[in-house]
């Protein structure tokens, strides 16, 4: 009786389990983020030593991230298309 009471979760274990996951989703995302930052600040310098216009660089990576968020929404559905969480 005593063990089957230790396996039942209470609200508050759920609850911090929840948050947990939720801080880890947060933190993949913020890195994600960090990293597009840097790729277009270095890209930019790089083109910039070059001679080239910066805002030529600002204006692609707005367009390649977009491109690279649907195109991995699309890659996403292809490969688990039997997966009805994600319809």
């Amino acid at each position: 009786m005593e063990t089957m009471r230790r396996d039942i979760e209470t609200p508050l274990q759920a609850f911090a389990r929840q948050f947990r996951a939720s801080r880890m989703a947060l933190l993949g995302a913020l890195v994600l983020l960090l990293a597009i930052a840097a790729a277009i600040w270095l890209t930019g310098r790089r083109w910039v030593k070059w001679g080239g216009d910066w805002d030529l660089i600002f204006r692609m990576a707005v367009w390649v991230v977009i491109a690279g968020i649907v195109g991995a929404r699309i890659y996403h559905l292809i490969t688990n298309w039997e997966d009805p969480a994600i319809h």
